[in-house]
């Protein structure tokens, strides 16, 4: 009798961790896809704030800090008032998500893009100090995971936007780009909740090697 109890028991509680992890699943997806269509900081701080939400709820799964880094990150490029307040923020999702999982190539790019919003802020004064920063990060980011596409496109993004004097130009982030996009055609993301953006702008910035 106590065996059939704790047989039913089991399978109550399996039921129910599985139905988390489809809920968990399904509102990542949903989220995830919204990114896409994001075009103000209104639109990533309401996303940016339901991962936040779910990385509270969720609270050994480091994707919904890195996604709400991201949203974030992603509204410092809107203005510079509060770019670095953003930026703070974000900074503060991304240690979450390191805790939660170390030597991660996924979250050591993030770190990098965000070194890239520092720089956005003023270009002049902070490139010489962030810049260095951002490609440390590319670099550690794609020891980590060669496969990664995304250390390549930011690391080549970054060069493109750096003046010749100071080693960047066309001529030397051009076939870090072509890398960047040989990578994405062969990507396949872990899961299809694993980071997997990136590759239409690395198409974008790809034609501008060819003017």
């Amino acid at each position: 009798m106590k065996k059939n109890v704790l047989l039913i028991v089991m399978a109550i509680f399996s039921l129910t961790v599985f139905s988390s992890e489809e809920s968990y699943r399904e509102e990542m997806k949903k989220n995830i896809k919204s990114i896409e269509k994001a075009k103000s900081i209104n639109d990533f701080q309401g996303l940016a704030n339901k991962f936040e939400r779910i990385a509270k709820a969720e609270k050994e799964k480091w994707l919904p800090y890195y996604y709400s880094a991201f949203c974030t990150i992603n509204m410092s490029f809107f203005t510079k008032e509060k770019c670095d307040q953003y930026l703070d923020e974000a900074q503060k999702m991304i240690a979450e998500a390191n805790i939660l999982s170390p030597n991660n190539s996924e979250i050591e790019t993030l770190q990098g893009y965000l070194y890239l919003g520092r720089i956005m802020r003023d270009p002049q004064t902070r490139g010489m100090k962030y810049s260095p920063m951002a490609t440390a990060c590319f670099e550690k980011a794609k020891a980590l995971n060669p496969n990664n596409p995304r250390p390549y496109y930011l690391l080549g993004q970054n060069i493109l936007h750096t003046p010749v004097q100071f080693g960047g130009g066309k001529a030397v982030a051009c076939p870090i780009l072509t890398i960047a996009l040989e990578k994405y055609n062969s990507f396949k993301p872990e899961s299809e909740i694993s980071p997997n953006w990136g590759k239409n702008q690395t198409k974008e910035l790809s034609k501008k090697c060819s003017m």
